[in-house]
């Protein structure tokens, strides 16, 4: 089994022109899980839980292009999640921040947050 390199892992816009996220230079994808304690008295020091509600975000940092995807803060998005060749996730997040930087002689680029709006599942 090869592992997967950092540029194997691609966000799509996938509403309408499933377009790349252009440039990606950085990502990071959370999933999480809340847990529900169901200990009671009679069990003594040990914590028992089950599942709760489920959550994921995505934080992505990124070169700007000139044709590259622009997101908008405060709008949803159908994501399509590409890790490697084997695994693709679908979900609709809200993109909460969008941040713009550059500096003389160096490149523009940006850092997008988006969290999940309902499940993050296989396509």
């Amino acid at each position: 089994m090869a592992p997967i390199h950092g540029k194997d892992i691609r966000i799509y816009n996938s509403g309408g022109t499933a377009d790349l996220i252009a440039g990606a230079k950085s990502c990071s994808i959370k999933r999480q899980c809340k847990a529900i304690e169901t200990a009671s008295a009679d069990d003594g020091d040990n914590e028992y839980n089950l599942p709760g509600r489920k959550s994921w975000s995505i934080d992505m940092d990124h070169l700007i292009t000139t044709n590259g995807v622009t997101l908008q803060e405060g709008s949803y998005y159908d994501l399509r999640v590409v890790i490697g060749s084997g695994v693709t996730w679908v979900g609709k997040a809200l993109c909460t921040e969008c941040d713009i930087r550059g500096a003389t002689g160096n490149l523009a680029t940006g850092s997008i947050k988006l969290i999940g709006h309902g499940p993050l599942g296989p396509a």
